[in-house]
């Protein structure tokens, strides 16, 4: 089974840099949009199974753009949505982001992992209801085998969570290189666990997921 990790196009909340985790505020931008719609055209030729996505306006948007060209129904899943980030939710002043960005680092670290940021979620909130899910997406989609599911969500969410899903990837593996609006995360399943196979296309060994 193959799974595409996508990150939604570019929202007005990127450009004004502005913390928006609820579900219908800030859209995808013009620009946003031209990157689902590019998204989908390199995605033509994967024969996709299903499609989730977050609740959240600017993943939905990005799915419908890609489910659209596939002919596919989309299912929305919470699970896949951004974390809730409490009191920050609305700001874009510097000291926010430098809150969000601490308690993110202590939590890649393995600290404060079950402290909620700002009262909205933990990093362990986050994973209870993100783990539970893709294993339930793999369990049900494996047959037939080779199944491909694209799941669309948010750059946040993936950085705390993909390193616990996928063999030779890590947190500061994401953190620096980072998830722009549409990138893609390739993995694939292989002996219970998920293998990273490529970044926007670009192929990855095991060592360059460390």
């Amino acid at each position: 089974m193959y799974i595409y990790f996508i990150r939604h196009g570019e929202s007005e909340a990127n450009v004004l840099h502005e913390f928006s985790n609820g579900l219908n505020k800030h859209p995808l931008t013009a620009r946003g949009y031209r990157q689902a719609q590019a998204l989908a055209a390199r995605m033509k030729e994967v024969p996709l199974t299903a499609i989730y996505t977050s609740p959240i306006l600017r993943a939905r948007q990005t799915a419908a753009i890609l489910a659209e060209s596939q002919r596919l129904i989309v299912a929305t899943e919470n699970a896949l949505r951004e974390f809730d980030i409490g009191l920050l939710e609305g700001h874009s002043d510097q000291e926010s982001w430098k809150t969000f960005d601490k308690v993110n680092q202590e939590w890649l670290q393995g600290i404060n992992q079950d402290v909620p940021l700002a009262g909205g979620e933990s990093y362990m909130d986050v994973k209870r209801r993100f783990l539970p899910f893709l294993q339930q997406i793999i369990a049900a989609h494996a047959d037939p085998p080779g199944q491909h599911l694209a799941l669309v969500g948010h750059g946040g969410t993936y950085r705390l969570m993909l390193p616990l899903v996928i063999h030779g990837l890590s947190g500061q593996t994401m953190t620096g290189k980072g998830m722009g609006n549409t990138s893609i995360i390739m993995a694939e399943t292989q002996s219970g666990y998920l293998r990273l196979i490529s970044w926007d296309g670009e192929m990855l060994t095991p060592n360059d997921g460390d």
